[in-house]
């Protein structure tokens, strides 16, 4: 098999902020009091965009000196990421999957006008979510997560309902600091392939899959721009998913000083890198999808082949205009 060229590793090379991070990792969290201050005013929250109000949830965690590391897990959906949030509980890293599920659905996601407010919910010193952010469940759930995992060094974060990068130019000197980001990339035809059959989600047509796609890559160097590219880890997933040494290359990103035993055990899947292709009944859609302006755009700038792929090694640049960003 020919040696698959990444984006993904170039990102990987040591720097000093991940050398800050390392060591930060090894330290000892400190032991801090917690505290939960619940608003007494019910969050009214539905399928579509709620106004923000300003009753706020809040919740100390770690307190002012803590030690403890973000890891944001960034997907349109279909791409991957609930796979990486499963592994990463199987590694010992708690995450958080879909905080924002249900507050913001469908074609509301790619004009969302309080993303910088969930950005807040997930990396704000208290971890403030105003009323509308979030459904009462989601912010119990990571409230409880923060609260139950204290002592872990890392904490993991899946979301598929961020696509405008640019807007973690909003995060602070010192959020940036304890954060890394993982960001999600995936050949539009294989994402409505896998997308296709949950006919009941408000996401499920061409237009949301291009216009999502094409954004988050566009807006993907804006974020590199914001937070530094030794932070950022693009995932094209034509890659690692044949990649035998993946599971090396996201311990060595995220700063673990070794690889989890759990994570030992991974095996590529190269079939799943066509499997798309396969799927005939698609072939219409799949039309639609490249002469879809959006992906059209999308697949240019990622170099994805437009025409049916026969095997993986089809993929092989896919994912080199990502360097760029640096």
């Amino acid at each position: 098999m020919m040696k698959v060229p990444s984006a993904i590793c170039a990102l990987l090379i040591a720097s000093q902020a991940n050398a800050a991070w390392n060591k930060d990792l090894t330290t000892s969290l400190l032991k801090t009091n917690q505290s939960l201050l619940v608003n007494s005013t019910a969050v009214v929250a539905n399928k579509a965009q709620v106004q923000e109000s300003h009753q706020v949830t809040t919740v100390t965690i770690g307190g002012d000196d803590s030690k403890q590391k973000y890891l944001h897990i960034i997907s349109m959906g279909r791409e991957g990421s609930s796979f990486l949030c499963a592994f990463m509980r199987k590694g010992g890293i708690p995450c958080v999957h879909e905080p924002f599920w249900g507050s913001i659905e469908g074609s509301g996601i790619l004009r969302d006008q309080i993303e910088d407010k969930r950005l807040k919910c997930i990396f704000g010193k208290e971890h403030e979510c105003p009323s509308g952010v979030q459904l009462h469940s989601k912010k119990d759930e990571l409230i409880q997560t923060l609260q139950d995992n204290t002592d872990k060094p890392i904490i993991s974060f899946k979301t598929t309902r961020i696509v405008d990068l640019s807007k973690f130019s909003t995060l602070s000197e010192d959020q940036i600091a304890r954060s890394k980001f993982i960001v999600l990339f995936r050949d539009p035809r294989a994402v409505w392939a896998s997308l296709a059959p949950f006919t009941g989600w408000a996401v499920r047509n061409i237009h949301y899959v291009c216009k999502a796609s094409e954004l988050k890559q566009r807006t993907f160097k804006d974020m590199v721009a914001a937070v530094g590219s030794e932070r950022v880890m693009p995932i094209v997933f034509e890659h690692w998913a044949r990649d035998p040494h993946f599971a090396e290359k996201l311990a060595a990103f995220i700063g673990l000083e070794s690889v989890p035993e759990a994570w030992k055990t991974y095996e590529p899947h190269a079939s799943s890198v066509t499997k798309w292709a396969s799927q005939g009944e698609y072939a219409r859609d799949y039309k639609q999808i490249v002469a879809n302006p959006a992906c059209k755009s999308y697949m240019d700038a990622m170099g994805y082949p437009t025409d049916y792929v026969n095997n993986a090694d089809d993929y092989l640049t896919s994912g080199a205009s990502l360097l760029s960003a640096e």
